[in-house]
């Protein structure tokens, strides 16, 4: 036998009724199985306003060489359009990075900085790889990989239409052959605006 609430009439698992009456439970039957008896309910209301969500804005693109003494060459951008005042952007990048190194060198050494910016010149975020490496085995292999990345929240400001981007420029390149990104992606996703 099932418990009901002899106030609200739900069953006592799912009553939530403060009236003095609650507590006092009986064992009522609701639904008489034998006279195949239901509850009717009423109809649907309307449905509701759409909730804020969020806008998602993506690049993706495959190889990109970067130069010898590359300066702020750029590697990857996105544009992104607020909707509303201070609204949060995420930044999320990816930019995985071979570096391939000449083929008889012993030992070899890089330094790449990746920089992060809203255009045409707000710095937003740098992530540097580097590395010096002994290589006594010439047989070993000759690339190696790093995965820059970024995340990162920022605001902007007025509503309107943003590209951010991001640069690599080199710091150090010794016994290397080629530098490459490739599998790069930037995405933005926009939120609702931060409090005023």
């Amino acid at each position: 036998m099932v418990k009901f609430c002899t106030s609200c009439g739900f069953r006592s698992d799912l009553c939530h009724c403060n009236s003095g009456n609650c507590r006092k439970l009986t064992d009522l039957l609701k639904y008489d199985i034998a006279k195949s008896t239901s509850i009717q309910m009423g109809s649907q209301g309307p449905p509701g306003p759409p909730g804020p969500g969020s806008a998602l804005f993506f690049t993706q693109q495959g190889l990109v060489t970067i130069p010898p003494n590359a300066s702020n060459f750029p590697i990857i951008g996105v544009e992104v359009t607020t909707t509303e005042n201070n609204q949060r952007i995420k930044l999320d990048a990816t930019i995985n990075t071979n570096i391939e190194v000449e083929e008889d060198a012993t030992e070899f050494a890089y330094s790449l900085a990746f920089s992060l910016v809203l255009i045409p010149n707000v710095f937003i975020s740098e992530t540097v790889v580097r590395g010096c490496y002994n290589r006594p085995n010439i047989v070993t292999a000759r690339t190696y990989t790093e995965h820059p990345n970024f995340t990162v929240v920022d605001v902007p400001g007025p509503a309107g239409t943003y590209m951010y981007q991001v640069f690599v420029t080199e710091g150090l390149r010794e016994n290397i052959s080629m530098i490459q990104s490739f599998n790069i992606g930037l995405t933005a996703q926009v939120f609702l605006p931060t409090n005023p």
